[in-house]
């Protein structure tokens, strides 16, 4: 997890591989496989990341986060309209977070950032630039 979040995705992705062949009945959580997944799609690495985050989601739909780096990972291997879908349900998310929380200046902006993803895959454009991604 730490080799992905420090940029290392291709190292990260081969440590979890490797995890996975010394003890074939290792059992990798939803939350480990939304780590390689946000920090992967994050540092540009969607497509190497996708299948973490398509395994984070069929373990626990319901992490945020990984709808979060799957609608990303999806853009960045030209899949808008999965993007969108993925996107659409982190708004619902936020919108359904209680007042206080919505209130929070970090959320706003975000909330306003994936408006402007949404409108930009809606148009068939991917918005995760290499300068779009280095500053989230």
């Amino acid at each position: 997890q730490q080799l992905a979040q420090d940029g290392k995705v291709e190292e990260a992705i081969a440590a979890y591989e490797e995890a996975q062949t010394l003890d074939p009945t290792l059992k990798i959580s939803a939350e480990s496989w939304a780590i390689l997944c946000v920090s992967g799609s994050l540092w540009g690495y969607g497509v190497d990341v996708i299948d973490a985050c398509e395994r984070g989601f069929a373990l626990n739909p319901k992490i945020i986060n990984i709808r979060f780096g799957r609608g990303i990972a999806r853009a960045q291997i030209d899949k808008y309209d999965e993007a969108l879908e993925d996107f659409q349900a982190v708004i619902r998310w936020i919108e359904g977070l209680p007042e206080e929380k919505k209130d929070d200046e970090n959320f706003k902006t975000l909330f306003k950032q994936i408006q402007g993803w949404i409108e930009a895959l809606s148009a068939n454009e991917n918005p995760f630039t290499p300068e779009v991604l280095e500053q989230l």
